[in-house]
């Protein structure tokens, strides 16, 4: 039994990140940012800014009692070096306004709600580098 929850865990947060890419790489104001540099994780090469990658992801349980469902936190970060907090900050405002323009539709998971839950940005280490993270929280049946 726990077997079958993780794997449904798994499947509807990788549906949803799947459907979000795939929004998100076909969103005009996004591209004139960042191009095609969206990462699963940061990218193998970071020198090529900006660029937004998917970072952190949480489900729980969110199930009634004749539905599978989860709650799933999904934060995304826009890096920026050159153009500083206000090319960060503007990624992932054209995240945002994608995702509040869609209807995107998860393959074999029902989307009940999907949100903006936290953003914040931050400088790194380096004095030069920003980061801007937006967290969508969705609500997906099973």
């Amino acid at each position: 039994m726990t077997q079958m929850i993780a794997s449904g865990f798994c499947a509807g947060m990788a549906a949803l990140q799947q459907a979000l890419r795939t929004l998100l790489l076909a969103d005009g104001a996004l591209a004139s940012l960042v191009g095609t540099r969206i990462h699963d994780g940061p990218p193998a090469r970071t020198g090529d800014l900006p660029f937004l990658a998917f970072a952190n992801a949480e489900a729980r349980d969110w199930s009634t009692g004749d539905a599978g469902g989860q709650r799933v936190d999904l934060k995304l970060e826009a890096v920026s070096r050159e153009g500083g907090r206000a090319e960060a900050l503007a990624v992932i405002e054209a995240v945002e306004a994608a995702v509040a323009a869609s209807g995107i539709d998860p393959a074999g998971v029902t989307l009940v709600l999907l949100r903006t839950d936290r953003m914040g940005v931050e400088r790194l280490s380096d004095g030069r580098t920003w980061r801007a993270s937006l967290t969508l929280r969705a609500l997906i049946e099973a």
